[in-house]
């Protein structure tokens, strides 16, 4: 055989090397983005919790002056219990917005990796 003859083979057997290495370097791409996406996800956690927690200092003080305060009143009872009821609603909507709000799932759909990794899959799939 020829030099010639071997040619085409030679060419097929780069694209093919070629096209493999694209895909695993996207693939490596999109493993990297998610981590990097959790990662600030984490860090952005570690700021609200201690940013709750400052909330949380003030918001203690405040109930602590408004209880004194209907303390002070008649039918103690009935209004201790409406502000049991009015700050355990302060303290537990935060938690669920921050819930909500970190959600790995809305993340990932809102960051764009959820159509990132159904394009690279899609593409393996048709190659």
């Amino acid at each position: 055989m020829e030099k010639q003859d071997l040619k085409p083979l030679f060419v097929l057997v780069r694209l093919f090397f070629v096209r493999e290495s694209s895909r695993r370097l996207q693939s490596k791409g999109i493993l990297f983005y998610l981590k990097a996406l959790r990662a600030l996800r984490g860090g952005v956690q570690g700021s609200l919790i201690v940013f709750h927690f400052l909330q949380t200092i003030m918001l203690s003080f405040l109930c602590a002056v408004t209880a004194e305060v209907f303390l002070a009143v008649e039918d103690q009872h009935t209004r201790l219990l409406m502000l049991l009821g009015f700050f355990s609603f302060l303290f537990v909507i935060p938690f669920i917005g921050v819930a909500a709000l970190f959600s790995e799932k809305l993340w990932y759909r809102a960051s764009g990796a959820e159509k990132m990794v159904e394009e690279f899959t899609l593409s393996k799939s048709t190659h």
